[in-house]
């Protein structure tokens, strides 16, 4: 899957770069981010880390993009699969990655979902008072 992933970066990237926002070929990049986003989460609950692989490996191509917003989602997911697997350390690390991406990209919604997920780990982990502060930041933004 890396070679195919690689491959389809070197084909496409280099393009959609160079056509400016809205183009036909970096729309096309953007649909391919998500196809392979789509493909990934359907491997969270049967083969997580594998999932996991590939959602670093789409991070990538989503950096290479210059897709901040796919990018964060790519770290917001591979933290969601990590807090599944009881992982809160490297969950935090990834949740914290996609928020400074989201905020970087406009993504309010995306930022009060990453607050809520953290207050998810800190409820778990115990540091009850940080998860309620972290669950009303997050609300606050839905507003």
């Amino acid at each position: 899957m890396k070679k195919i992933c690689y491959t389809l970066v070197l084909l496409i990237i280099p393009f959609a770069m160079a056509n400016g926002n809205g183009s036909p070929v970096e729309n096309n990049t953007t649909a391919l981010i998500d196809s392979l986003m789509d493909a990934a989460y359907d491997l969270e609950f049967t083969e997580p880390l594998r999932a996991i692989a590939m959602y670093e490996e789409i991070g990538e191509i989503a950096a290479l993009a210059n897709d901040d917003l796919r990018h964060g989602r790519t770290h917001n997911f591979r933290a969601i699969v990590y807090f599944e697997l009881g992982e809160y350390d490297k969950a935090l690390t990834y949740n914290q990655k996609a928020l400074e991406l989201f905020k970087r990209a406009g993504h309010e919604i995306g930022v009060a979902s990453i607050y809520i997920n953290i207050g998810n780990i800190r409820l778990y982990t115990g540091d009850y008072n940080e998860a309620v502060r972290l669950y009303f930041e997050g609300i606050e933004i839905y507003k």
